[in-house]
């Protein structure tokens, strides 16, 4: 089975890529949707309201990767344990874009809220400095997510 992890910050298109990717016909996990939840760190118990701490679930994980050999599965989010999974993955996709562009993308989402809030959003804005050396320094394939979606998709294609 062939599983491939699509990351990035907020607002660097990974749901958009995900629905790209499952209208094309590829089985895709939203992994925010399907996978993930705040947690306490200690327990793992799910916990009301915002934390740091936005975690994927094991159990929800292995079945939703479960697949025919044949078929890929493109894992779309991220998580604060998600390199607890990466060993699951033949590839891991950073997707990145400018400091405008992210902002821009935050702050006019409609699907979320985070990163609005002004701290939420300079520490977003910060992060995202750091990405693509982030990228590199994991082994990560950068991807440029201020390209059409199509033209993003076609780019992920091509290298598996």
């Amino acid at each position: 089975m062939k599983t491939y992890l699509i990351e990035g910050l907020s607002g660097t298109g990974k749901t958009t890529v995900c629905e790209e990717l499952k209208r094309r016909g590829y089985r895709t996990v939203d992994a925010d949707e399907e996978l993930a939840f705040f947690a306490d760190p200690e327990t793992l118990l799910p916990v009301e309201g915002k934390t740091t701490h936005w975690l994927w679930h094991k159990e929800k994980f292995h079945k939703a990767i479960q697949a025919s050999e044949d078929e890929p599965v493109f894992v779309c989010g991220g998580a604060t344990n998600q390199e607890e999974f990466k060993d699951h993955f033949n590839k891991i996709f950073t997707l990145h874009v400018d400091d405008e562009v992210l902002k821009h993308r935050i702050l006019t989402s409609t699907n979320y809220d985070y990163g609005k809030d002004p701290k939420e959003l300079e520490e977003q804005l910060e992060w995202n400095k750091r990405a693509v050396s982030y990228s590199k320094q994991r082994g990560t394939t950068l991807i440029d997510a201020t390209k059409p979606i199509n033209e993003v998709a076609n780019e992920i294609l091509s290298l598996i």
